[in-house]
């Protein structure tokens, strides 16, 4: 295992914090090549004496980055940089730009610097779901939507709560806010590979704000801004019952949830295709 990571090269923003420089450490005596950036001007040795190189970056200026295009490609990067929140009353204006316009400058970085086969296949904005959760005794993580737990239950609409159900009435083109910030779903915009993000107005005070922002904007259509948003509640069907009481149930765990979706779901399945044979058979002769 060892001998299949060496000389893969990791790039660790934030190194030399609390949560970063046991990452780096770590990382290293794994076999990883582990370039170490921070926003300190000095490391004071700490990394050269690990056999790590150390890089001094403001993620806030973009041209700062311009110091680590002698290090070539990488294989993945870990992001623990940004103003502490403890820093807040003191400077918000730093904390809020480390996390906003840093974090944007560190995407930026990979997209430049990641390449190569392991990178450039491309993910849709429904696969990106990543969830990684350890405890004590083990670890879980889950990647990708397909099987995803939480993507089955939540997003599933099989585990909201009743207002969702019955009384939410902010759907579509109703809000009671001045602003709704959303990703465009929709069939118009469903080929851009980077994605992209819509603003919709609702207020006077909302298209005023929108102005204002330093942001170039394309404006479209309400309809096209609003495909694939919600236009109506979810149903509740019969079997979400059961499954809220499985979740409920303190000796029951989330699979078995699972299990009750996916066998409702099969059932829904099989429905369908009953009542729809042409377009069951249709598939079944492009399989074949």
């Amino acid at each position: 295992m060892r001998n299949k990571i060496m000389n893969k090269k990791v790039v660790v923003f934030g190194a030399t914090g609390n949560l970063g420089a046991p990452v780096c450490v770590k990382l290293k005596n794994d076999g990883y090549d582990v370039i170490a950036v921070g926003g300190r001007k000095d490391d004071h040795g700490f990394f050269k004496e690990k056999g790590m190189s150390y890089y001094s970056v403001n993620i806030k200026d973009k041209k700062s980055f311009e110091v680590l295009d002698e290090i070539g490609d990488v294989y993945a990067v870990c992001h623990f940089a940004g103003s502490l929140p403890s820093r807040y009353a003191y400077d918000p204006q730093d904390l809020i730009e480390s996390i906003t316009v840093g974090t944007l400058n560190v995407l930026l970085f990979m997209r430049k610097q990641m390449r190569g086969e392991e990178h450039v296949k491309k993910i849709n904005w429904h696969d990106s779901y990543n969830f990684f959760i350890k405890g004590v005794k083990g670890s879980w993580q889950s990647r990708m939507s397909k099987g995803d737990k939480f993507y089955k239950l939540f997003l599933g609409d099989c585990a909201l709560g009743p207002q969702c159900y019955y009384r939410c009435k902010y759907k579509y083109d109703k809000s009671s806010a001045d602003i709704r910030i959303c990703d465009l779903w929709g069939k118009t915009y469903q080929d851009y590979a980077d994605g992209v993000s819509g603003s919709i107005a609702f207020t006077e005070r909302g298209k005023e704000i929108l102005n204002a922002i330093n942001c170039h904007l394309t404006v479209q259509p309400f309809e096209i801004v609003a495909q694939g948003q919600m236009r109506a509640c979810p149903s509740y069907k019969h079997w979400y019952k059961k499954v809220e009481d499985v979740l409920a149930d303190q000796s029951a765990s989330i699979n078995d949830a699972i299990k009750i979706v996916d066998h409702e779901r099969k059932i829904d399945q099989w429905k369908y295709r009953f009542r729809h044979p042409v377009p069951t058979v249709c598939k079944i002769i492009k399989k074949i």
